[in-house]
């Protein structure tokens, strides 16, 4: 099959995550084109073995491809009336969107989404096109052979413009800015519970790929939260914003030792599933997909809080972290050697040869 893929396959984000899985995965059975679209091309760490294959890829002329998989913006994608358009998107916001995004989505023969968030805000903007849900493929020669570490202090990690100087237990809190309130409260945790002799605490948030985030300022968010809970003595939070490729990702997850997982919706998705195969504990709450993961997993309690998305009629629900909880499930990953064994495990959608059947057929 001839398969054009458009998206940044060498910058350091998570489209060229899905890039370069697909990529690797088809290999042997499909002609790849390759779009790099991102201007400045900030070449990142490819497997030497694959830098021949994807120049091939980048320089091939196809007139017309079997499938177009757009995995950039709205506006940059590329559809072929004799091809099959499939988009493949993150949108990290809750509610409708936009017309103009709706009208694109619908000259879509699919659309492929990774969570319930985003299958909704779809749903919600009437989107006509086939929605399906399929997870983020995930790179284990990468992520299961962890090698390398990070100095958290000279990378990209600041408290207040000083950097962290001394190695202690680490705890990285990342998800969306969309999940701002879960952010909020497991800050509180880490802030009044602990001391800066504790923990050392880098807190990661990122953009969506579709460029759709709210506008939130992350400094202003730990300082609010220090405020309110009067923590002087409390850890140091180190903000961390930038892009990671996968091979940075992989450094930072086998530095840590524990990660808190902030999304309100999804308990187990790409962020929680790199890290426990790097051997980090990892926190987050309990769902129908939990067992299959196996060891190294520490659900904190919930309490379900009302969501409104500005339209009568829709009754949504969304889970915020029960602090008592949080806090045991901290204490005990702290005293954990980390989790082990998790390979077998692996949900088989985020193999990226089956994510890529899956999303062709």
């Amino acid at each position: 099959m001839k398969i054009h893929m458009a998206g940044d396959i060498n910058s350091p984000n998570c489209i060229s995550s899905r890039c370069r899985a697909l990529f690797k995965a088809g290999l042997n059975e499909h002609e790849f084109k390759v779009t790099n679209i991102k201007p400045d091309q900030a070449c990142i760490m490819l497997e030497s073995s694959l830098l021949e294959n994807v120049q091939k890829a980048c320089e091939v002329q196809m007139e017309e491809p079997d499938v177009v998989l757009n995995m950039k913006d709205p506006s940059l994608w590329t559809i072929n009336e004799k091809s099959r358009n499939i988009a493949w998107v993150t949108w990290g916001k809750q509610g409708k969107l936009p017309e103009d995004i709706v009208s694109k989505c619908n000259h879509m023969q699919k659309i492929v989404v990774t969570s319930e968030e985003d299958m909704r805000a779809l749903d919600m903007s009437d989107v006509n096109t086939e929605v399906v849900i399929i997870d983020e493929p995930i790179d284990l020669d990468i992520f299961n052979n962890s090698v390398g570490t990070i100095d958290i202090a000279n990378v990209t990690v600041h408290e207040n413009g000083l950097p962290i100087k001394e190695k202690k237990k680490s705890v990285l809190l990342q998800g969306r800015l969309s999940d701002e309130r879960s952010i909020i409260e497991c800050l509180e945790i880490l802030c009044s519970k602990y001391k800066e002799e504790d923990l050392t605490v880098i807190l990661r948030v990122y953009k969506n790929t579709m460029g759709m985030q709210d506008d939130l300022e992350v400094a202003n968010i730990v300082n609010q939260v220090k405020q309110r809970t009067k923590s002087n003595g409390g850890p140091k939070i180190s903000i961390m914003t930038k892009l990671l490729a996968d091979e940075e990702l992989s450094m930072l997850y086998n530095t840590v030792d524990i990660v808190i997982n902030t999304s309100r919706q999804v308990s187990l998705e790409q962020i929680t599933i790199q890290p426990l195969l790097s051997n980090c504990n990892v926190i987050t709450f309990k769902d129908g997909q939990s067992e299959r993961y196996g060891e190294g997993l520490i659900f904190h309690q919930v309490t379900q809080i009302p969501f409104y998305d500005g339209e009568q009629g829709n009754d949504l629900w969304l889970k915020s972290p029960n602090q008592r909880s949080l806090k045991q499930c901290i204490d005990k990953a702290l005293d954990s050697k980390g989790s082990f064994g998790i390979t077998e495990l692996i949900n088989r959608t985020c193999d990226p040869e089956l994510v890529l059947s899956d999303i062709l057929c």
